[in-house]
């Protein structure tokens, strides 16, 4: 069975937010656009993984200036909701990254999808933080709830946002959200008890954070070095400090 070494990349991202560092980059090739270069694909060194050494080398993760500043931007009104700027702003960087990266994780490793692949690359990713440790997981996480609900507000819909291939910011916050109650209801309980989550969504989650789990452990986890992902874990394991969300209840946001 193929193994990459996955859970580095992720390693990198919690790291970039754990750290809160910013770096520059050179300006992006094609199109005029300028790209940020968090990470890249190591080739592996098994003589089985020599047909894959070429797309990983050329595989790369891009992250655009303007969409950081945007997040940066945006990250401004989260502290009148309990969320520290700093957290929100690399918690959204942090998340955007693990978006994308399990775009490539799909294609790499032919991971075959039913549904939107967007919807799976969120689940994805909130599994991974979820997985690393509750206490990035929280900090991350309220990093990429709030992109989402700003995306969601004052939004004035048109037939691009409904046939887009990326869910409205509004589900796409619920959806994260739903991922981290299920994965622990108990610790978890205060996305509910607040009214971040409506409970009728939450009936659900324990069954959708399952079958994102079977999903991982079907289909990517044979590809995980588990010597290394117990090493990140515990360089990432911090006590579940961050703030929640002190936003309006679920049914007053539409």
């Amino acid at each position: 069975m193929r193994s990459l070494a996955l859970v580095s990349l992720v390693a990198l991202a919690l790291g970039e937010a754990a750290a809160g560092e910013k770096r520059a980059a050179p300006k992006a090739p094609g199109k005029g656009r300028t790209g940020m270069f968090f990470g890249s694909y190591e080739p592996p060194t098994k003589p089985e993984h020599e047909h894959l050494r070429d797309r990983l080398r050329k595989e790369t993760v891009t992250f655009c200036y303007e969409y950081v500043a945007d997040l940066e931007q945006a990250s401004g009104g989260a502290a009148a909701h309990g969320i520290p700027a700093e957290v929100a702003f690399m918690g959204g960087v942090a998340f955007v990254l693990l978006h994308e990266t399990s775009h490539a994780l799909f294609d790499l490793l032919e991971v075959p999808i039913l549904g939107r692949e967007e919807d799976a690359a969120d689940n994805v990713a909130a599994f991974l933080l979820l997985s690393a440790g509750e206490g990035i997981a929280r900090r991350v996480l309220s990093g990429a709830t709030w992109m989402y609900l700003q995306d969601s507000m004052g939004q004035k819909l048109d037939e691009s946002d409904f046939s887009d291939v990326h869910g409205l910011g509004s589900q796409r916050f619920y959806n994260v959200l739903c991922i981290a109650y299920g994965s622990n209801p108990q610790s978890f309980q205060g996305i509910v008890a607040k009214g971040y989550l409506p409970k009728e969504r939450a009936e659900s989650c324990g069954e959708e954070f399952r079958q994102v789990a079977y999903a991982m452990k079907k289909l990517v986890a044979p590809n995980v070095d588990a010597t290394e992902r117990v090493r990140i874990r515990a360089a990432h394991k911090r006590p579940s400090d961050a703030p929640g969300l002190q936003a309006q209840p679920a049914g007053r946001r539409h």
